[in-house]
């Protein structure tokens, strides 16, 4: 995933993804 990071596209994803990484162990 931080591959995708090095992309000014896949920055966008990777934020995403990293954010539902930490919000859905919670949920």
């Amino acid at each position: 995933m931080i591959v995708i990071c090095h992309d000014l596209i896949g920055a966008s994803i990777c934020i995403i993804g990293v954010s539902i990484m930490l919000w859905a162990p919670r949920s």
